[in-house]
């Protein structure tokens, strides 16, 4: 996925990044044009912690059960929030076991 964002945005994805704001312009989410979130982050950089301002269209809040993105946009979640830290991963694999 990383590779393919990279290939249609001619961005780089970052790595060790903290969100640390988010603010949503609601007057600008009318305006296809229009760069609502104000997001600020921080970012481990050649061993420095540096801070940076994204202004965006979106926010995806991929951040897990733990998300600093629904906390600072004050959304609940839903079920029980466990203490485990865990993770999925998608690989491909073969094998010599019959189908």
């Amino acid at each position: 996925m990383k590779q393919r964002i990279e290939e249609i945005a001619g961005i780089t994805v970052g790595y060790h990044t903290t969100l640390c704001e988010l603010n949503i312009d609601t007057a600008q989410l009318g305006y296809p044009e229009g760069f609502a979130c104000t997001a600020q982050v921080q970012q481990l950089r050649n061993g420095t912690i540096e801070k940076e301002i994204i202004r965006a269209k979106y926010v995806i809040g991929a951040d897990g059960g733990k998300s600093m993105t629904r906390k600072v946009l004050d959304i609940g979640m839903d079920g029980v929030q466990g203490t485990s830290i865990w993770g999925v991963m998608d690989f491909a694999g073969s094998s010599d076991f019959p189908e």
